[in-house]
């Protein structure tokens, strides 16, 4: 499948050639380990893999020895909102400081590659971000998302009325550079089916944020090919439990972001069977976004409020967070509910792995308490914790994101001819996935970007 996928990043210039030796890999396909394997690179990509002994290294470059360590495929967040921070979002004094910092923080974590799902516009911020800098990670986005009438709460999301509005959008999205589309929570069906089919005709996948107008299963009939979120609700449930959850006092949030649906629904049911079947059937990816329903659902918890490295976070971020959180109008039915919703959500992604389903990493950063780059380890966390074997956990943050966004010709997987973003760390995530969390070095097209090493990866020039 891979070499069906053409290219869309550049090759870079030819660049002397760098031998990496020793290390275990773990290439991020699933096949077993290579062990004491050799790495050479040059022109930012993967020339050679091969086990040391079995092949003379190339004569002239330089070897850096990482014996006892381990090489995967540099990790990618597949939902992440980074369009606002230009706009200062956390209203601090000098908002292009702490966007830079949001940037490298991702690098700084290990994550080379986000996938952002709505920004304000096309426009300088968006640019931006697609040039690029060496220390901030590939950016790939929808730019707006395109929504139905009355529109999502965020700026720059484009409402669409009719077929032919919703058309036009759709092109000019991708005519202005969006990598793929986003539909919102009041899409309704007979626009979803015109954004669907001319963005298919470009070749461009079309991601949905639905569980409000749309249901996810009416999202999957219409032709979407990746949802956001574990927006599942109301196609779960009986007519008397969508009538109980009626009654309840709406909440603000409600339209975005409503887990409700979970007090009722059996994870085990044949109603979700056959859900998981369409899923399966039409090839739709999940970015579950657990680190999101745990930020509504344990809201307060000290695990989910003081994450790891939120002492490098300005006051300003964390007064928004404390300020806007989800769950400022949570009633005490809601608190004693939010156990068994959160518990569900955690089967229901046990159970959509098990059933073959193309589960994608990602964290919805910079909602409450959700950190660039560390949040993405959180999120690696919880979906060990639904039963997913760590192998599938590294997949998800590394082949099936770059599957995602049709860049797995050239990003996802530690293979001859790939680019080489590659994340270094010491132990084996085979055994604990925390060892993610300290790259011992992090590259980006073969030059050392970020890590604890002193190693400083400087090619030898022939």
């Amino acid at each position: 499948m891979a070499a069906e996928i053409r290219s869309t990043i550049p090759s870079e210039p030819e660049a002397p050639a760098l031998i990496l030796s020793g290390a275990r890999v773990i290439d991020g396909s699933g096949r077993e380990p290579i062990e004491d394997a050799v790495l050479e690179l040059a022109g930012g990509r993967i020339t050679n893999i091969y086990r040391r002994g079995e092949v003379s290294p190339t004569g002239g470059a330089r070897t850096v020895d990482l014996s006892g360590k381990t090489i995967l495929p540099g990790l990618i967040d597949s939902h992440v909102h980074l369009g606002l921070l230009p706009y200062n979002r956390f209203d601090v004094d000098e908002p292009m400081p702490l966007f830079d910092r949001f940037m490298k923080d991702f690098v700084e974590y290990g994550v080379t590659t986000v996938r952002c799902t709505g920004s304000p516009e096309l426009d300088w911020s968006f640019k931006m971000l697609k040039d690029g800098n060496p220390r901030w990670p590939r950016f790939y986005g929808s730019g707006p998302n395109l929504d139905g009438p009355p529109g999502g709460p965020h700026p720059g999301l484009r409402v669409v009325s009719d077929a032919a509005e919703a058309r036009a959008q759709t092109l000019d999205l991708i005519e202005n550079g969006a990598d793929f589309i986003k539909i919102y929570v009041w899409m309704t069906g007979e626009l979803l089916r015109e954004v669907v089919t001319a963005a298919h005709a470009h070749g461009k996948k079309v991601a949905a944020h639905v569980g409000n107008t749309l249901t996810a299963e009416a999202a999957v009939r219409l032709g979407v090919d990746a949802l956001e979120h574990i927006r599942i609700g109301s196609e779960l449930l009986t007519d008397e439990q969508q009538d109980e959850i009626a009654r309840l006092p709406r909440r603000a949030h409600d339209h975005l972001l409503s887990f409700r649906p979970w007090r009722y629904i059996d994870v085990a049911s044949d109603r979700v069977g056959a859900l998981l079947d369409l899923l399966l059937e039409r090839g739709v990816y999940l970015t579950p976004t657990l680190t999101l329903s745990r930020s509504a659902l344990l809201n307060n918890e000290d695990a989910v409020r003081k994450p790891d490295g939120i002492g490098r976070m300005p006051d300003a971020v964390i007064e928004t967070w404390e300020r806007k959180g989800w769950i400022n109008d949570y009633s005490a039915e809601d608190w004693a509910a939010a156990p068994t919703e959160w518990s569900r959500q955690l089967e229901f992604v046990e159970r959509a792995h098990r059933h073959g389903i193309k589960i994608a990493a990602g964290t919805d950063m910079p909602n409450p308490f959700i950190l660039p780059g560390s949040g993405l380890h959180d999120e690696l966390a919880l979906l060990h914790s639904t039963g997913m074997p760590r192998h599938a956990v590294i997949e998800a943050a590394t082949r099936v994101g770059a599957e995602l966004l049709g860049v797995n010709a050239d990003l996802g997987t530690v293979e001859k001819g790939k680019l080489a973003d590659l994340l270094v760390v010491e132990g084996n995530p085979l055994e604990d996935l925390g060892c993610l969390r300290r790259p011992w070095a992090v590259l980006k097209t073969g030059t050392k970007v970020a890590g604890c090493g002193t190693e400083n990866f400087r090619a030898t020039r022939r």
